[in-house]
């Protein structure tokens, strides 16, 4: 197993924060909770108040200018929000320690609810919803969008935290967008912020995000409309 830890920095305690929703985004199909994550903390200024230490892959994220751990914890008083986000895969070996840390975190901020934003590969158009409990799953099948997921299997740091966060008594679950993109998928991370902002009534500024959507969904076409002119042929 990967030796994984968190760093608390100093700014922690100066961030105000009152039993603050915890959003989770990790690499998943499309990249959709990540980038979601990401694009949140980007655009409103979340602050850097941690980051998970480790034997991960030796990568460092720049944003703004900014060198940033590729695994960091970022804070927003005016969001009463955490976000724990990943920009690089997590080895298998660490899954379960990480998982653990999250929802240890969660526990730390006294979190009224652990939300993690994740993706399957599917074709559907469907969001589906894991929950730590069944009332907390029905409680969000009948307030947004979402279906609760009947049978499946789910792999990553998502099912092993909601896992040990059902342990601990948390109301935590977990949003799945679907996304078959090879690359990221901007249209499936809009999905699931879409749904916090309508869960929380929250307002996220997700401008940039639905302009790249657009741009994906441009070069999508193009793509599909090259594979339907190279299939077709008079000899056929």
């Amino acid at each position: 197993m990967v030796d994984v830890n968190v760093v608390i920095l100093p700014e922690a305690k100066k961030v105000k924060l009152k039993n603050p929703l915890v959003v989770v985004g990790f690499p998943s199909p499309g990249l959709a909770g990540s980038v979601a994550a990401v694009h949140i903390t980007e655009v409103h200024d979340f602050k850097l108040i941690g980051y998970f230490w480790g034997g991960f892959a030796p990568v460092a994220a720049v944003h703004t200018f900014k060198v940033m751990p590729p695994i960091r914890v970022m804070a927003s008083e005016k969001f009463n929000m955490i976000a724990i986000l990943s920009e690089i895969s997590i080895p298998v070996s660490a899954n379960s320690k990480i998982a653990e840390l999250v929802v240890e975190l969660a526990r730390r901020f006294k979190a009224r609810e652990l939300v993690i934003l994740s993706s399957i590969a599917d074709a559907v158009k469907d969001m589906y919803v894991v929950a730590s409990n069944p009332a907390l799953e029905k409680e969000l099948s009948l307030s947004v969008k979402v279906k609760p997921m009947k049978e499946g299997a789910l792999s990553g740091v998502a099912p092993l935290a909601l896992i040990k966060a059902a342990e601990k008594g948390m109301r935590a679950y977990i949003l799945l967008a679907p996304s078959l993109q090879a690359g990221t998928d901007a249209k499936a991370s809009l999905v699931l912020l879409k749904a916090v902002q309508n869960i929380y009534d929250v307002k996220f500024n997700l401008s940039e995000l639905e302009q790249e959507a657009k741009k994906e969904a441009v070069v999508l076409d193009k793509e599909e409309e090259t594979a339907d002119l190279s299939g077709s042929s008079m000899y056929r």
